[in-house]
This record gives C-alpha cells, sequence and structure tokens, in this order.
C-alpha cells in the first residue's frame, strides 16, 4: 500500500499504516510502557531480512546512532530499531536507569522486547533473533541484556561501556552475578549466553579521560562496584576477560589514538563483526 505526502513524495504503508520515510521512521511509543519510544529503518532495497538494536549513550541520541547503520542496513538487508529512555520517565534525573537494565521495579529488557515485537509488526521483519549493539550507557544495557535475554540475541557488539557486569559470583548485581536469581526471579541462562559471540570496543584515548568511580553514598553503590578498573580501557578489557573465562566467545579491539565518540574505525570494526555474526 503507499500513499502521498503533501509534497508529493510517495511512502509506503504497512498493515497497519505506519509510514516509512525514506526507510526512516518515525518515534512509536512502546507498546508495554509509552514513556519510553523508538524510531525504526528499513532497507529500501529488499524486504527486511533480519534486525539489529542500537542503544544510545547518555546523549540520548537514538536517531543519529541509527543512521550511521543505514549503509550496513542497506548492504545486508538488516532493519534497525533504536529505542529511546529519556531522562526523567520513571523519576526526576534519573539519568542512568536505563543502563542498569533494572530500576526498582522497571526492566528495561522487557521493555525493550517490546519495542521489537512491535517494530516485527508493523515492518514486517524476523525478530526472533537479533543482533544487538550499545555505545557507553547503551553499552551497559547491551551487555546485561545478554544476561536476561541470550535466546533472543545472534551477536553483541559493547563498545565502550562504563559500569561494566562480571560473570562473578563474588560480587552482587549489578557488578557481578552472586544474586542474580533474586533479582531477576530465574537462574542465569548460562548455555545460551555461551552460545552469543561478544564484541568489546574501545578507543585508547578513553584510558585516564574519566575516571569511572562509584561512591558508596552513590545510589549506584554495591560491593564490587569499582574492582574493574579506574577508567573505561581497564573496564573493557575486565569485561572481556571475564566473559572468556566464562566461556563465551568474546574478543577485544582496542583502538589506537580513539576516544569516548563513534569514530569510523570504531564503526568499522563493529560492521565487520556484524556482518560476520
Amino acid at each position: 500500500m503507499s500513499a502521498t505526502t503533501g509534497s508529493g513524495a510517495s511512502v509506503r504503508l504497512s498493515q497497519t499504516a505506519a509510514p516509512i520515510f525514506d526507510g526512516r521512521t518515525p518515534f512509536f511509543a512502546c507498546p508495554a510502557d509509552r514513556r519510553f519510544s523508538y524510531c525504526a529503518y528499513c532497507p529500501r532495497s529488499r524486504p527486511p531480512e533480519a534486525l539489529l538494536v542500537v542503544i544510545h549513550g547518555s546523549a540520548r541520541s537514538a536517531e543519529g546512532v541509527r543512521d550511521l547503520f543505514i549503509p550496513y542496513s542497506e548492504r545486508s538487508g538488516t532493519a534497525l530499531l533504536a529505542p529511546l529512555f529519556p531522562i526523567g520517565a520513571l523519576e526526576d534525573d534519573d539519568e542512568p536507569a536505563y543502563k542498569f537494565l533494572k530500576w526498582e521495579n522497571t526492566r528495561f529488557d522487557e521493555i525493550l522486547l517490546s519495542m521489537v515485537a512491535d517494530a516485527a509488526a508493523r515492518y514486517a521483519i524476523p525478530a526472533d533473533r537479533f543482533q544487538l549493539f550499545g555505545f557507553s550507557g547503551g553499552a551497559q544495557l547491551a551487555q546485561r541484556m545478554l544476561f536476561t535475554c541470550p535466546s533472543r540475541i545472534r551477536s553483541v557488539s559493547v563498545v565502550a561501556p562504563g559500569y561494566v557486569t562480571l560473570l562473578d559470583v563474588s560480587k552482587p548485581w549489578w557488578a557481578g552475578t552472586s544474586d542474580f536469581s533474586s533479582v531477576f526471579g530465574f537462574d542465569l541462562p548460562t548455555d545460551e549466553i555461551r552460545r552469543v559471540p561478544v564484541q568489546v570496543v574501545v578507543g585508547s584515548a578513553d584510558a585516564g579521560a574519566e575516571e569511572i568511580f562509584v561512591p558508596p553514598a552513590s545510589r549506584l553503590w554495591v560491593e564490587g562496584a569499582n574492582e574493574a578498573g579506574q577508567d573505561r580501557v581497564a573496564r573493557a578489557r575486565t569485561l572481556q576477560h571475564s566473559m572468556s573465562n566464562f566461556g563465551i566467545e568474546a574478543e577485544l579491539q582496542l583502538l589506537e589514538g580513539i576516544g569516548h565518540e563513534l569514530d569510523e574505525r570504531i564503526m568499522t570494526a563493529v560492521v565487520k563483526f556484524l556482518s560476520q555474526t
């Protein structure tokens, strides 16, 4: 089905009358929780054959991160979905909420899966399993989603996370996994986690650029919160080491001279990994 905009440009409509403007969609409210939303991109070259979820960092530039992957989308036939987790949706100044997967009674993995189901229905996207990418704060959510819903994830690319969760039964959630069962109501799905390829990427100039430290008085404080390292490079190394020791196929790429940004070389490394997994 097609329609014509006021400018005369043709757009495609799905059965649910959701417009696609030049492949890019508008933002849709999440059916499970309308405080959150997502936008998508459907490849124009062919019907979508797969899905990549791309999660923004602290700046919340969901559309910008999505658009970085449009060449990959067109080349591979992969649809893109970019969630938006605005500050203040749950409470005042809840900036880090989405990064930690669970905030009070809100489960951000379940919210994201609701977005995936909605986009799949609107645009006929195969989404039983999808690829997952996150940058900075989004990398934290992507990494933690691997632990709660690995059966839905084909591969995950984690770029420059700050606070990381180690597969360490001596530390409580979120620093480790000792109390995973009591936090989430089910056991850590270890076999499924080990089947998912993981890429950890960080720029060398992220070393020392910002000290990552949780003071004991912080709401985020848990035992072991500061044991993964003092900066993103150290924490990326510790995360990859923890995953590899657990039996995950996890590769670390340290790119020289790059700071805390989605540099062209980082995007090249990420797209290469996604293309192979």
